[in-house]
C-alpha cells in the first residue's frame, strides 16, 4: 500500500513540474508581449512592466530548484534555462533602459531572436522529458492500483 501512494506522490511531483514550466512559457509570453508593446510606446510603464516580468522570471526559477530537489537532468536542464533567460532578460534590459524599440538595430533584433530560440528550445526539453516520466510513473501507478485494489 505504501508503495501505491509513493506512485500518487510521483504524479503530483510531475505534475507540479509541469506547471512549472507552463509558468516558465507563460513568462516567456509575457516577454515578448512586453517588448513589443514597448516598440510601439517606449514608456516608463512598459519598463516597469518589464522589471515585473523579469522578477517573475527569477522567482519561477529559484522556486523550480527548489522543486526538482535533487534529479540531476532536471537540475542541469534548470541551470541551462537560468542562465539563457539571464541572457536574454539582459538583452531585454538594454532595450528598455534605452526607452526604445529594437527596429533600429538588426543586431538587438537577432539576438532577442536567439534568445528566445535558445529559452523555448529548452523549455521543451524539459517539458518532453517530464512528459515521458509522467507517463511512466502513471503506468506504474496504474499497476500498482490494479494489484492492491482488484
Amino acid at each position: 500500500m505504501n508503495r501505491t501512494w509513493d506512485a500518487c506522490d510521483w504524479i503530483r511531483d510531475s505534475r507540479e513540474v509541469q506547471l512549472q514550466i507552463d509558468r516558465f512559457v507563460w513568462d516567456l509570453t509575457m516577454l515578448q508581449q512586453s517588448t513589443r508593446a514597448h516598440a510601439l510606446n517606449p514608456d516608463s510603464e512598459r519598463a516597469r512592466r518589464f522589471s515585473r516580468l523579469r522578477d517573475c522570471v527569477r522567482d519561477d526559477l529559484a522556486r523550480t530548484a527548489r522543486l526538482i530537489g535533487n534529479k540531476p537532468y532536471l537540475q542541469q536542464r534548470v541551470a541551462d534555462l537560468s542562465a539563457a533567460f539571464a541572457v536574454y532578460l539582459g538583452n531585454l534590459e538594454q532595450i528598455f533602459a534605452k526607452g526604445a524599440g529594437v527596429e533600429g538595430d538588426p543586431n538587438r533584433a537577432l539576438a532577442l531572436t536567439a534568445d528566445v530560440t535558445r529559452v523555448s528550445g529548452l523549455i521543451t526539453q524539459i517539458r518532453e522529458h517530464e512528459d515521458r516520466v509522467l507517463a511512466q510513473r502513471t503506468s506504474r501507478a496504474d499497476t500498482l492500483f490494479s494489484r492492491c485494489c482488484c
